[in-house]
């Protein structure tokens, strides 16, 4: 040390005013101030060098005016000038030392607060973060970044450690029905903030009515649309009655340079192979594990060459004709309360009566 006070802003010289702070006018040997503070800084230095390094610190504390040092025979004690006081309170963060304090609780108490990086707990939270229970719950709110209070009990850490480590934003108490409800509503694609009453039964009937394309939540619905999947050999595509032959289609004018206009070049074969590849490789837009909303399908392939021609109603009318001819399937959205209603609208296709929204992969 160089004797001009920079002890006062290290952490061992910081430990010392702590410990000097509860020795009072009595002050304390240097023999009692590494017994103090032998667990803390053992790991450092060890006996002769953990001792000079006290010493060293200790005169420059003194220099700088914060610690008195007084020798009577051949003992030497440090006691805390004023000045000294005051920064020793400053770093364990009270105004005032409560009476009867003890070096074990400044240790558990404040100088872990300050090591953890938290605001000097006071009153009850001062005393369940010096008990064991109450400093981890706090260790794990800081190493695990929790969104908890600073010093929760230890069964809301663990809560929210456990929603943490899921994945999930912490939500409700953390129960076997919570969980089962929060991962349910993931699968949904629902990551907001769980309700105070999850209900994992309601939210896996959303589950199941997605998967069999269920026409809504009521009686026997999921029971009625299994049954209509097997009538439709576990294909949600509608067979149409044969439509009449539809009006031609007004010419297109020729693109400039005399090229044939793009949407020309694709019949309705090699339309529905395009719109195929374009579904199954489609990274947005999906609906369980075999349907792709029509709107993202079209977003991908509007600005191809085969397709630029072509505004989102005929693109859905050369869909509806692709499907009733079977060179593609397209499916409804039944369950419409468990989908984004924006989604839903953009990709509705209308066709002799039938609607559908997914193209199936």
């Amino acid at each position: 040390m160089s004797g001009n006070g920079q002890a006062a802003s290290t952490p061992v010289g910081q430990l010392l005013l702590a410990r000097l702070l509860v020795a009072g006018e009595k002050g304390a040997t240097g023999a009692e101030i590494k017994k103090a503070l032998e667990p803390l800084l053992g790991h450092r230095w060890a006996g002769a060098a953990l001792s000079e390094e006290l010493r060293l610190a200790l005169a420059d504390l003194a220099a700088a005016g914060l610690v008195l040092l007084a020798r009577k025979g051949k003992t030497e004690r440090g006691t805390l000038t004023t000045e000294g006081r005051h920064r020793a309170l400053e770093v364990i963060g009270l105004d005032q030392l409560p009476p009867k304090t003890t070096w074990d609780k400044v240790k558990k108490t404040y100088l872990a607060a300050r090591a953890l990086g938290l605001p000097t707990p006071t009153g009850a939270t001062a005393t369940r973060f010096g008990g064991e229970p109450g400093f981890k719950a706090a260790l794990l709110k800081t190493k695990f970044v929790l969104p908890i209070g600073d010093y929760p009990a230890m069964q809301e850490a663990l809560d929210a450690l456990a929603w943490t480590l899921l994945g999930l934003e912490p939500g409700p108490k953390f129960t076997v029905k919570a969980v089962q409800a929060a991962l349910i509503l993931r699968e949904l694609g629902d990551l907001g903030k769980l309700g105070s009453k999850p209900d994992p039964g309601k939210e896996v009937t959303k589950l199941l009515a997605r998967e069999v394309g269920a026409r809504q939540s009521g009686k026997d619905e999921l029971r009625l649309a299994s049954i209509r999947h097997w009538v439709d050999g576990d294909s949600d595509a509608v067979v149409l009655p044969p439509p009449e032959p539809p009006s031609p289609l007004p010419a297109r004018p020729e693109a400039e340079d005399g090229d044939a206009t793009p949407s020309a070049s694709l019949d309705l074969p090699g339309f529905a192979r395009r719109v195929l590849e374009a579904a199954r490789s489609s990274p947005t837009g999906r609906f369980g594990t075999d349907k792709v909303f029509v709107g993202h399908v079209w977003s991908a392939l509007r600005h191809e060459p085969a397709f630029a021609a072509m505004d989102s109603n005929e693109f859905k009318r050369r869909l509806a004709e692709a499907n009733n001819a079977r060179l593609l399937d397209l499916s409804r959205a039944d369950m419409v309360e468990a989908m984004d209603p924006e989604e839903v609208e953009r990709s509705e296709v209308r066709y002799l009566g039938a609607t559908f929204h997914f193209i199936r992969i």
